[in-house]
C-alpha cells in the first residue's frame, strides 16, 4: 500500500470519526430539543449541512477531493441509519406511514439523504481544494 492511500485512509477516519460524533450530537440533542420544546426538527439540518460542509473542508484540507467525498458518504451513512434510529426512539424521527410502505419510505429517504450530504461534502472539499490551489499558485508566482 503506498503512502498515498494510506495518508487518505488515515485523514478520511479521522475526520469522518469527529464528523459522526458530531452528527450524532446534533442528531440526539435536536430531538431532545424538538420533544421538549416542540421545535420544528426539520431545522437542525442547517446544523446538519454544516457539518458535512466542515467534514468535506476538512478531509480535503487534510488530503484531498477524494477523501472529502469519502469522508462526507461514511459520515452520512451512519447519520440515515444510526442517527435516525436515535431520532426515531426519541420522537421526532418518526415517519408515519403505512406499515406495507414503510421500508420503501425509509429506503428511498435513507438514499436520497445520503447522496444529498454526501455531495454537499465533496462540493465543500472541492471548493477548498480549488482555492488551496489557487492561492498556493499566486504564492509560486509572486516574485
Amino acid at each position: 500500500m503506498s503512502m498515498r492511500v494510506y495518508g487518505l485512509w488515515n485523514a478520511t477516519l479521522l475526520v469522518a470519526v469527529g464528523g459522526c460524533i458530531a452528527i450524532l450530537v446534533i442528531d440526539t440533542g435536536g430531538s431532545l430539543v424538538s420533544r421538549s420544546t416542540g421545535m420544528n426538527y426539520g431545522y437542525f439540518a442547517i446544523l446538519s449541512f454544516a457539518i458535512y460542509a466542515g467534514v468535506g473542508i476538512l478531509a480535503a484540507h487534510l488530503h484531498s477531493s477524494a477523501a472529502a467525498a469519502v469522508a462526507g458518504f461514511l459520515v452520512s451513512a451512519l447519520d440515515a441509519t444510526v442517527g435516525w434510529w436515535i431520532s426515531w426512539q426519541i420522537g421526532p424521527g418518526r415517519v408515519n406511514v403505512v406499515d406495507k410502505h414503510l421500508a420503501i419510505v425509509l429506503a428511498t429517504t435513507g438514499i436520497f439523504v445520503v447522496s444529498l450530504d454526501t455531495a454537499i461534502a465533496t462540493a465543500a472539499g472541492a471548493i477548498w481544494r480549488k482555492r488551496l490551489s489557487a492561492r498556493n499558485a499566486s504564492r509560486s508566482a509572486a516574485p
